[in-house]
């Protein structure tokens, strides 16, 4: 296996606030689409 070269790591570091953001982002998407879907679920139960 090649070693990673140093400007690819510098990369990485400065991309990772931007990465880590984004999947903050999508893992609070995926929570309100989850209790969205158990308050329709819910109102589905009681209708």
């Amino acid at each position: 296996m090649s070693p990673v070269p140093i400007r690819w790591l510098t990369k990485a570091v400065r991309l990772s606030p931007a990465i880590t953001q984004f999947l903050q982002q999508e893992v609070q998407d995926a929570a309100l689409i989850d209790s969205t879907i158990n308050d329709l679920r819910t109102l589905a139960q009681a209708g």
